[in-house]
């Protein structure tokens, strides 16, 4: 609760309301966690829960009239995408916090583009106790719980540390926690600890944004496909909400890739567009031309619920029989 009081005065002030799409039904849940700490500075908070409805919650929000929206990423994005989302037009939802997954640079800049806010990027998960490092108005790398946790970024392979500004693999050791202490535990994340001060002057050590997971690539030939890439090119469709990827490997020793595509309802959206898309990921253009992965397919899933409802990390999905695409 000190870490959401002190980490949310960046967003809001005195008096505002905040809609939180995150669970927050039960006590010490992350949503309630976080309205408890907000209430220290007077700010009211909505406890919606997940979004399972775009449109529900975007009606819900605006009702609230909500000045700061916080939740996971895909699920904002839909909210902005929808009809209602769309009516609230810019200036009424000044900033938005993003968190429980990696952030997507297309999915922030459709934001602010909508609704004329700000988004911030909060880093944490179950295992820092939820809190972990939140983005200041500098907007440049989260400041760190360092008061309960120990960052580091090591070499991946080696776990040997790395020097700060160099990118590996974030590990965190836990300082004050008497229940379930960790050690050096591996998060999976892609980042880098920031050497220079940040521009708002604290004195904590700030770490990049996350750039992806080590699980969240595979390689196709020569070629190393991120989901961090195909979220930069395909979240920059109008039309699409989220997708899922999945990578399966053929007798013949080349892959395929399917990608189940959820979109806006009742908006116009051709196969076409998103093979388009797909073709402007450089891994993806260049593994079809020396022949080890065959030409992409599409289908288009009526709700997108492998992300939608639950609090999941995306990644890309890998198999070995084709057959349990269909």
């Amino acid at each position: 609760m000190d870490f959401f009081h002190h980490g949310m005065s960046t967003l809001v002030r005195t008096g505002q309301r905040v809609a939180v799409l995150l669970p927050g039904e039960r006590p010490d849940s992350v949503g309630d966690l976080l309205a408890r700490g907000l209430r220290r500075l007077d700010v009211d908070a909505l406890a919606y829960g997940p979004v399972a409805d775009a449109e529900s919650a975007a009606l819900a929000v605006a009702s609230y009239r909500a000045h700061c929206l916080v939740g996971i990423p895909t699920q904002v994005l839909a909210v902005a995408r929808s009809r209602a989302g769309t009516a609230i037009g810019k200036g009424s939802i000044e900033s938005v916090l993003l968190s429980t997954d990696y952030v997507p640079r297309a999915i922030a800049k459709t934001l602010e583009e909508v609704w004329g806010c700000r988004v911030f990027t909060h880093y944490g998960m179950t295992e820092t106790g939820l809190g972990g490092g939140v983005e200041c108005e500098a907007l440049d790398g989260y400041h760190l719980r360092e008061g309960d946790l120990y960052f580091e970024v090591v070499d991946h392979e080696t776990g040997e540390a790395c020097p700060d500004g160099a990118v590996g693999e974030v590990v965190f050791t836990t300082l004050t926690r008497r229940g379930m202490p960790l050690i050096r535990y591996r998060t999976g994340d892609i980042s880098r600890i920031i050497p220079q001060p940040c521009p708002c002057g604290s004195r904590l050590r700030r770490m990049d944004r996350v750039r992806g997971r080590w699980d969240g690539a595979v390689r196709l030939g020569g070629c190393t496909l991120t989901l961090s890439d195909m979220d930069e090119s395909l979240f920059r469709l109008s039309s699409l909400l989220d997708y899922r990827v999945t990578v399966s490997k053929k007798g013949d020793g080349r892959s395929r890739l399917h990608v189940d595509v959820h979109k806006v309802e009742g908006e116009s959206f051709t196969e076409r567009q998103v093979l388009r898309t797909l073709n402007e990921v450089d891994a993806i253009r260049k593994c079809i031309a020396d022949g080890c992965l065959e030409m992409p397919t599409v289908r288009f899933s009526p709700d997108g619920r492998w992300t939608t409802t639950g609090v999941s990390k995306r990644k890309i999905v890998t198999i070995s029989d084709p057959v349990t695409l269909e």
